[in-house]
């Protein structure tokens, strides 16, 4: 393990900023690796004429060592002297550099082996970023230089990430700002007259069409279809695996109506993450789910991709990702491109694969006041044949002695809210939180509460209902009171709330909870009203009859969905 130095960077003008890019330069030049920030992704970088130095970025990143690195000039003028240019190179240089296009040519005998994966061939590239431009220049040497990442991960967008990778692998990091594009760039073969795209980036098929004349730019078959066979990769990313998070990558192409079914089908399977376009993200839940982007902003999408995959990784027990297929024009190529490489080419059509015809597994999300008949509903649910489960239930199970919620709890609020035999002291708990005078802390203190039961709680929940999906039920309630408050609506198929007129809720919680007309009144008065209900719920049951009445209208509704 190395002693990694992390020097924050941000533009490199102050003398300070200054002085640590002279540092960095000069661990460069001997022999050492430095993380530094570019317009696309960060760069692991090395001396590129210095063999071992290539032999170092390849074990840092556990890289595989056929996969060419690219080499990074600060200026035109350096490109002579490492390769064999051409005038249809200078006039790519011309229009594109400094930026995001990676040219490949016949190198020059100072690169080594090792830099190039044994070809005749090098990638050379001429960052924008200040802070890049800068260190090369500097360092007064070419410098080769991958993605950041380890290999396999998503490619680094920010200082974080190449932190989180890669300490204790390099020399030194330069923590700057997050990178502007967020893919890599595009890489070029130039053939004669004509140019071969073999890794899409910020600069675009059409960026160089309109250049060069659509008859002059050939997009490589690697770049939409899977490899398959022993060759020889002639650009980074063309050969392996690359960008995929530690759950399997599914993209899903087809028609929205298929596409969009499919989702919501998915969307209480607890396994399930998905990425899809900002439009379609609050029809998904929260917890699981994150975007990409507009459906029509491909360049949003390819700044975002990469935090996103790697976002996955934090997510709980996520084995599964679905993603939303990019149209493959303009920089959104490249986010097709890589989104493919992360799922290794598996492309899911909802509408006519085998796999994807998976039956809906409705949740039905029961929620209401105290006193207004939850229970009744709920008792009508199991006698219909949909399991139940009670999430007062679960949250006694979760809070028991030794469960890591009781331990969260205790480390938030104090050892002392647990008795002698480890069990939750709850009144205590209710009084360190809602006996807080202070209205700011008390608030405080109510979320930490709600964060720590409501995630163990769910946890629970969601380990049930799969259990229910695997023993072929067809479909199951979760009978919830902070239904809204922990989050779980947006898992749940449908949402049925039961409600009653505030003389019987009083009447109710009299009788089963010994309480005054005082004390029952203040609790109803202290949760949601009728309307939010109303507003919130697909279903409102008004339950101001006898138990039969409210149980009968309960099978109705699930006749009227299909259950029943």
């Amino acid at each position: 393990m190395l002693q990694t130095e992390i020097l924050s960077v941000t533009t490199g003008a102050s003398p300070a900023e200054q002085a640590s890019l002279s540092r960095a330069a000069a661990c460069i030049r001997s022999g050492g690796l430095v993380v530094f920030p570019t317009e696309t992704v960060y760069g692991l970088g090395g001396n590129a004429l210095d063999a071992d130095a290539a032999k170092k970025i390849y074990a840092a990143k556990g890289r595989p060592s056929d996969n060419p690195l690219i080499i990074h000039i600060a200026d035109v003028d350096w490109a002579e002297a490492y390769c064999c240019t051409t005038p249809l190179f200078y006039r790519l240089a011309c229009a594109f550099w400094p930026g995001p296009l990676t040219m490949i040519l016949p190198k020059r005998d100072c690169i080594p082996d090792s830099v190039t994966g044994g070809l005749d061939t090098v990638a050379v590239r001429l960052p924008a970023d200040p802070i890049a431009n800068a260190l090369i220049r500097m360092s007064g040497v070419p410098i080769a230089a991958p993605s950041a990442n380890l290999s396999g991960h998503p490619s680094p967008t920010s200082s974080e990430h190449v932190i989180n990778d890669l300490s204790g692998r390099v020399d030194m990091i330069l923590a700057g700002q997050p990178s502007e594009i967020g893919v890599e760039s595009t890489v070029i073969q130039l053939a004669g007259e004509d140019v071969i795209l073999l890794r899409p980036g910020g600069i675009t098929y059409e960026d160089l069409c309109s250049l060069l004349g659509e008859e002059h730019v050939r997009v490589d078959r690697i770049v939409t279809e899977k490899v398959t066979g022993e060759f020889k990769p002639l650009s980074p990313g063309m050969k392996y695996r690359h960008y995929a998070p530690n759950a399997s990558v599914v993209l899903l192409h087809g028609s929205e109506e298929a596409i969009h079914a499919f989702l919501q089908a998915h969307r209480c399977d607890p396994d399930v993450g998905f990425l899809v376009y900002e439009e379609e993200y609050e029809t998904l839940p929260p917890a699981r789910t994150l975007h990409m982007g507009k459906r029509n902003d491909p360049a949003m999408q390819a700044h975002r991709l990469f935090s996103c995959l790697r976002a996955f990784d934090d997510i709980p027990r996520i084995k599964t990702v679905y993603a939303r297929t990019p149209a493959k024009e303009g920089i959104g190529l490249a986010v097709y491109n890589r989104l493919a490489k992360a799922a290794g080419f598996t492309v899911l059509d909802p509408a006519s694969d085998a796999a994807a015809q998976i039956p809906v597994f409705p949740v039905i999300g029961l929620t209401g006041g105290s006193g207004a008949g939850k229970s009744v509903a709920a008792d009508a649910m199991r006698e219909a044949g949909i399991p139940t489960l009670d999430t007062d239930l679960v949250s006694r199970t979760v809070c028991a002695p030794g469960q890591p919620c009781t331990q969260a709890l205790a480390d938030a609020f104090g050892a002392d809210i647990l008795h002698a035999d480890g069990t939750l002291d709850r009144a205590g708990l209710a009084a360190r939180v809602f006996g807080e005078p202070d209205a700011d802390k008390k608030a405080e203190k109510l979320a930490t509460l709600n964060r720590i039961t409501h995630h163990h709680i769910l946890e629970s929940v969601r380990d049930w209902l799969a259990a229910q999906r695997a023993a072929g039920c067809r479909a199951a309630c979760v009978d919830a009171p902070q239904l809204f408050e922990s989050g779980f609506d947006a898992e749940c198929t449908h949402l049925l709330a039961v409600t009653a007129d505030r003389a019987h809720r009083i009447a109710r919680i009299r009788a089963r909870d010994g309480l005054s007309p005082e004390q029952a009144s203040a609790r109803i008065d202290a949760q949601h009203d009728d309307a939010y209900f109303a507003q919130h719920c697909e279903i409102l049951l008004q339950n101001d009859g006898a138990p039969e009445e409210l149980s009968a209208r309960v099978k109705e509704q699930l006749c009227s969905w299909g259950l029943l």
